[in-house]
């Protein structure tokens, strides 16, 4: 038998507390979560992207805490990269992408890349 047993009371030891605690699942976390696509201004910012395109840039939402040392980029100044400090949030007004969520070729073009090799979209006359 074990050693606690909850009655009801408002007293819940901190364990059983964390497991009666709402979480978000991840099919809900993930239907939550916005891409470049769900925002009009970066269509007519990224005209050349396809909707497909869109869908895979992820935006962090305002408030996001940034990962010390990882790479990101506000598509509202794109061609810019930065490197999050200590403590640095997503700002209101802002689109920060960070460059682990999504393909390289895509960061690319987003941070002014523009080598095709690197974007791949050399062509296969390229190829030896």
């Amino acid at each position: 038998m074990p050693d606690q047993v909850y009655h009801g009371s408002n007293d819940t030891p901190d364990q059983w507390q964390r497991d009666l605690m709402a979480r978000p699942t991840e099919q809900q976390q993930d239907s939550e979560k916005k891409t470049a696509y769900d925002f009009k201004e970066l269509h007519s910012r990224f005209p050349e992207l396809t909707g497909e395109q869109l869908r895979r840039i992820p935006v962090l939402p305002e408030g996001a805490l940034l990962v010390q040392g990882s790479k990101y980029t506000d598509l509202m100044h794109p061609g810019r990269e930065f490197t999050a400090g200590p403590g640095h949030h997503v700002s209101k007004g802002t689109y920060v992408v960070a460059k682990n969520d999504i393909d390289y070729p895509l960061w690319d073009y987003l941070t002014g890349v523009r080598n095709p090799d690197r974007l791949d979209q050399s062509g296969a006359d390229n190829q030896a």
